[in-house]
């Protein structure tokens, strides 16, 4: 394939003209790419070399000496294809063929991002949330924090949690409707007694936590969790802190995986695996496995 007009008119370097300022340093790179392996702007083994050259530096870190994630690579392949657009535009002498074929290059595939896995600092142990409640002197966050610590729900599907919506299921709880991420709706189950006393507490009419007639607002409930976790517990923590803690304490004490995702109200199984099934085992998580192994094997 020729070179396009907007290259002939300029050299490589035109490719370089009116590129938004977020794209500058990727489509440096793009271009140099392009230039080094004696590429021509829409030769799609150019392309196709460039995107493999992206893979590598996402996997083994060919590029400044370091592996980069998926999104700092999306920002590569998004530079390569604002690039591609622009010389789309700008070349007026294109064959039919020669514009298709540059058209399905803009199609360069994007990586998918996988959810990263939630530090263990961002996980509370069971000590600092029975230490959180015994000195929280505020009644009203002490049970939000309670709560979120027994539903693992968002703080938004919380604070929207309609009485109506609150069932007797036996056994000493309550179902209840979340309204989670895309309007989707699950049901989980709360200790009843829990719930008995955030009524007593709140007397909502139409919301759980309600105040003057109105649900609590996330920012301020989350603010004052924040602050008043640096004062009990001299560490950062959220409201979102309790919900990786369920679900972390959950998985480590042999919860089936389909349920915990279906407590936290994920649509993909693999998102609940990357969060929160940490990879690396401990001393402890060891020396129990070998005990389980060993009274199978005596057995």
């Amino acid at each position: 394939m020729k070179d396009l007009a907007v290259i002939e008119k300029g050299g490589w370097s035109r490719m370089l003209k009116d590129v938004p300022a977020i794209y500058l340093k990727r489509a440096q790179d793009f271009v140099g790419f392009m230039q080094t392996g004696d590429f021509q702007l829409g030769d799609p083994d150019g392309l196709t070399a460039y995107e493999k050259h992206l893979n590598r530096v996402h996997t083994e870190g060919r590029m400044k000496g370091k592996r980069f994630s998926a999104s700092t690579i999306n920002s590569y392949i998004d530079a390569a294809r604002d690039r591609l657009s622009y010389a789309l535009k700008n070349s007026l002498g294109l064959t039919v063929a020669e514009r298709m074929v540059l058209e399905e290059n803009l199609k360069m595939k994007r990586l998918k991002r996988p959810s990263p896995e939630v530090p263990e600092n961002k996980v509370l142990t069971d000590k600092e949330v029975a230490l959180f409640l015994e000195n929280c002197a505020d009644s009203t966050v002490a049970l939000i924090f309670e709560f979120l610590n027994e539903s693992a729900c968002r703080i938004a599907e919380a604070l929207g949690i309609l009485v109506k919506e609150l069932i007797p299921a036996g056994g000493g709880y309550c179902t209840l409707t979340l309204r989670g991420k895309g309007s989707k709706d699950r049901e989980i189950f709360v200790p009843a007694e829990m719930i008995g006393r955030i009524q007593n507490h709140f007397r909502g009419g139409v919301y759980l936590f309600e105040h003057n007639g109105k649900p609590y607002r996330r920012e301020y409930v989350s603010m004052r969790i924040k602050r008043l976790g640096r004062k009990i517990l001299n560490r950062e923590i959220s409201a979102h802190s309790l919900r990786h803690t369920w679900a972390t304490i959950a998985l480590k004490n042999g919860c089936d995986l389909k349920q915990v995702q279906n407590q936290l109200g994920h649509a993909n199984g693999a998102t609940t695996i990357n969060l929160y099934a940490h990879s690396r085992l401990t001393q402890a998580d060891l020396s129990t496995l070998r005990e389980k192994r060993r009274l199978a094997q005596t057995n």
